[in-house]
């Protein structure tokens, strides 16, 4: 009888001692800083809990769209993903704030915002029921084009602009200031540029380079539009699964190798905005009057967003004040 008992028990601990494998989706493609530092990452994860947890990368959008992946997430197929903060929009508007236009302008601004506001950002994301294993910035988004001359309103009107299917916020904005954009996903965009459906986009220098866009484009606006903010998420009914001092393990690990990431990813994107001046993308510059005539068209548009609850209200006025501080200080 005493032998059953623990066999009995035995077998009830099997799923406890079996562990974890997190099945995590991305867009990034393989052999990428971003993808080398996840593998890192996991292969530190498995060591550190003795094989109890394992991270399964799928790269490359091999798993489809975001929204595709959101589904699959919903029923158990994948367990989280890498998004951008339009991506992951569609659970949380908050994600995709600092993305919002002409907001932030130097990397010092970024930082600044990022240390009052990232706490708040991530608490209204895992209150969707995503636990946040880590947020790193992308870079600055910059207008590029395969046609000249877009360095003023008039100009954009005329532009067929790629937004990433699902950001409601740069599509709101972009149509309240008169241009039409062309919603797409990341992985149609290099086709829409071959085949003219977009003739120009918004991305950092190391995303124009990573997806080969830039052997379809011919300038870069001298403007800094957002800030890109890419996060990783996993549901919490699968994070719940694993064991709590594995979970603390989790995301200890991730949290360094995302501050490493932050770090990285402003280096790449100094060396990546070189190599696209060096490869025949030309630099365009806005005048000063047609900046303010720009960034006065984005905030009205802004104001309309915050009304209708588009765009935090708490957050937006918080970052303002952090950056009347800090544009005041000589």
């Amino acid at each position: 009888m005493k032998n059953w008992i623990v066999l009995c028990l035995s077998l009830f601990m099997l799923p406890a001692q079996a562990g974890m494998v997190l099945k995590l989706a991305t867009s990034v493609p393989d052999g990428t800083t971003w993808m080398k530092a996840m593998r890192e990452a996991g292969k530190t994860i498995e060591q550190k809990t003795e094989g109890r947890v394992k991270l399964k990368f799928y790269p490359g959008g091999v798993m489809g769209t975001d929204a595709t992946v959101l589904r699959k997430i919903r029923v158990g197929q994948v367990h989280g993903a890498a998004f951008t903060g339009g991506e992951l929009s569609t659970i949380s508007n908050d994600a995709q704030f600092y993305t919002t236009p002409f907001l932030l302008r130097t990397m010092e601004e970024v930082q600044r915002v990022r240390q009052a506001l990232d706490p708040q950002i991530r608490a209204t994301i895992e209150k969707k029921g995503m636990v946040v294993l880590g947020m790193s910035g992308g870079g600055f988004a910059y207008l590029m084009s395969s046609r000249p001359n877009t360095a003023d309103l008039d100009a954009m009107r005329q532009r067929k602009v790629w937004v990433p299917v699902g950001d409601e916020l740069n599509t709101r904005v972009l149509r309240e200031i008169g241009i039409s954009p062309v919603p797409l996903s990341l992985a149609d965009v290099y086709t829409g540029l071959q085949t003219g459906l977009v003739d120009t986009v918004a991305t950092t220098a190391t995303g124009a380079l990573a997806f080969q866009w830039f052997t379809r484009l011919k300038m870069m606006l001298d403007v800094p539009l957002g800030y890109v903010m890419g996060y990783l998420v996993v549901d919490q009914r699968f994070f719940r699964r694993i064991q709590p001092k594995d979970q603390q393990v989790v995301r200890a690990v991730m949290k360094a190798t995302f501050e490493q990431l932050d770090q990285l990813g402003q280096e790449e994107n100094a060396q990546a905005m070189a190599v696209l001046q060096e490869r025949g993308i030309r630099m365009e510059h806005m005048t000063e009057p047609e900046r303010k005539r720009l960034q006065q068209a984005v905030d009205q548009a802004l104001e309309r967003l915050i009304a209708e609850g588009l765009i935090s209200r708490t957050l937006y006025d918080q970052a303002i004040q952090l950056l009347k501080a800090s544009r005041a200080q000589p």
